[in-house]
């Protein structure tokens, strides 16, 4: 229903982007989500002001975004302006202008509203984030320091892509030095926090890097690297010939030219602090002022692991064919791990949670296309080690080949997970294998069996006659789970 849907647009001083979201699915992706190059911010006068060339480009961008909507019959329209617009002299010339066209305020953000939102909208979609947020755009760089689900100190400073290019290369990395050097807060900053980085240009080196590492999962959000590792590559992006700047396929061609900015503000940010690790975030400003639109502000306050299922929930809401059945084959699965932490109980209830996800697929096409669906999933939180897991349990799940590297090539992220996380997988994924071939999911044929170890014996007890008579429809599944974990397989006959 139109009512339940509503338009955000993000004024910047590189681009213009409009997302249309639906308070129905606040998880999903948004059903629109375009976006107008216009360099707002570039060519200005002396004086700061826009000029009317990109005044007249940047209403372009809303006459085409005002069509998408009218002909979906959305009303509800938010737009937020930052740098660019706030630091204009002129700027009413513009904002009166888009406000008549599109029938609504422009909501212009100060530097610490914008830091302080962005910070929000990363720690929305990086559950547990603990570190510095900093988002790159064409007209500034906001930082903003997050601590327990909270944003702490933040700050605005003057010094986006298209700033650091008017600059020039020597004048921008001392201007970058010695604006980091006295925010006294950087230093409360340790090698265990994490460095959050966010905006279109140093998405744009994410990819980059990710094309450079021959990185298998084309998931840019939660990427995640050595700061070390970072800097070295950012230092030779600096000095990049043009002409390899422009054969850099993954990046579109409008980002390629601004890659040197990037690098030189990232590899000045890190050598100024002591964390280890750099996470990109597919999700900033705009994730966080829609939270309590879309219902969501909540989610802070809540633990770690509910945030998570919440997800979870968005990709399968009704649980599959049958209902939902991820509590029973939870428990039923629960005698094959003797040592299993918190944090791998947690993975496999999401595992059980996503047992029938994608049924509708074809059977020939399961063990690929369900893996991959979650993998690449929007509506995901979870970092790559964690998608891993899960990619892992349910290619087993359907009958996949773990050692298929050339038929799976995001295999190769096994590498992420631990001995003991990658031997969770497996024998998840196979025990769900297991539990689909003696059921197909329907709970009381789940609950006609149990599992038991019991002198070096994998046991499938049923408890059912009927089920001692079609061994050969589960037996396979019962003998690969038994082999997971070192152990011979045996079905017994147990009354209830």
């Amino acid at each position: 229903m139109p009512a339940r849907r509503f338009a955000l647009v993000d004024l910047g001083s590189n681009s213009i982007r409009l997302v249309l979201l639906d308070r129905d699915r606040p998880f999903a992706a948004p059903l629109i989500n375009e976006k107008s190059v216009v360099e707002l911010g570039t060519g200005r006068a002396a004086d700061g002001s826009l000029t009317t060339k990109r005044i007249n480009a940047a209403l372009n961008a809303f006459r085409h975004f005002k069509w998408l909507l009218h002909g979906l019959g959305v009303t509800e329209i938010h737009i937020l302006a930052t740098a660019a617009v706030r630091e204009a002299p002129n700027a009413s010339d513009l904002l009166l202008a888009v406000e008549a066209l599109m029938g609504t305020r422009v909501q212009v953000l100060s530097g610490l509203e914008e830091a302080r939102l962005c910070a929000t909208g990363v720690m929305l979609a990086c559950p547990g984030a603990e570190g510095l947020v900093a988002d790159l755009g064409g007209g500034s760089l906001e930082l903003a320091l997050v601590r327990s689900g909270a944003v702490g100190p933040c700050i605005s400073l003057p010094l986006g892509v298209l700033r650091l290019e008017t600059l020039g290369l020597s004048r921008a990395r001392t201007a970058l030095t010695s604006a980091f050097e006295q925010i006294p807060w950087l230093q409360n900053l340790d090698a265990g926090d994490q460095l959050y980085l966010v905006g279109g240009t140093w998405r744009a080196l994410a990819r980059a890097h990710m094309a450079h590492k021959a990185y298998p999962l084309a998931v840019l959000h939660r990427y995640a690297v050595s700061t070390k590792s970072l800097r070295s590559y950012a230092e030779k992006i600096i000095t990049c010939p043009t002409h390899r700047l422009d054969a850099m396929e993954p990046v579109s061609g409008p980002r390629r030219r601004k890659l040197p900015w990037a690098g030189l503000a990232v590899s000045c940010l890190i050598q100024t602090l002591s964390t280890e690790r750099a996470v990109f975030s597919g999700a900033g400003l705009r994730e966080g002022f829609s939270a309590k639109l879309l219902g969501r502000d909540d989610e802070l306050t809540l633990p770690q692991v509910q945030r998570y299922d919440r997800a979870i929930r968005a990709l399968i809401p009704d649980g599959g064919r049958f209902g939902t059945t991820a509590a029973h084959l939870y428990s039923w699965i629960e005698p094959l791990f003797d040592d299993e932490v918190d944090s791998l109980k947690d993975r496999r209830a999401q595992a059980c949670q996503l047992f029938d996800f994608g049924w509708e697929t074809h059977p020939s096409y399961r063990d690929v296309d369900i893996p991959s669906t979650v993998l690449h999933a929007t509506a995901l939180t979870q970092n790559h080690r964690d998608r891993t897991y899960l990619g892992l349990v349910l290619l087993l799940r359907h009958g996949g080949n773990h050692k298929d590297v050339k038929a799976h090539p995001w295999l190769k992220l096994l590498k992420l997970l631990t001995k003991k996380q990658r031997r969770h997988a497996l024998v998840t994924g196979r025990a769900l294998y297991l539990a689909h071939r003696v059921s197909r999911g329907i709970v009381p044929l789940i609950q006609a069996t149990s599992l038991k170890v019991e002198d070096l014996r994998l046991v499938l007890q049923v408890h059912a006659q009927e089920l001692m008579n079609i061994q050969t429809h589960y037996f396979p599944a019962l003998t690969h789970l038994a082999e997971a974990l070192a152990l011979e397989p045996e079905v017994r006959e147990v009354p209830l």
